[in-house]
């Protein structure tokens, strides 16, 4: 397991789905990059590991996103959260 598991993960703004099943472990200490074409999602998926989707109207996180095997989008304290990351 990693320090980040990603389970089926779907963002939606609104009625309009924009990331579809996404499964991805990202383990601890060691360097992960997202690589692909303008526009396919990578800012939106790290913006999801760290809750910044939350302040954007409409938008909402299906799935299981997993950090030390706790859900984050369950009931931790943002300030925890985002204390903890270094993305």
């Amino acid at each position: 397991m990693g320090k980040f598991e990603i389970r089926n993960m779907e963002l939606y703004y609104g009625d309009f789905q924009a990331i579809k099943g996404i499964d991805l472990s990202i383990p601890e200490k060691e360097i992960t990059a997202f690589i692909g074409p303008s526009g396919c999602g990578k800012s939106t998926v790290l913006k999801t590991l760290n809750r910044m989707n939350d302040l954007v109207d409409g938008c909402r996180v299906r799935g299981d996103i997993l950090l030390d095997g706790e859900n984050i989008y369950g009931e931790p304290e943002l300030p925890f959260l985002r204390r903890g990351l270094c993305i």
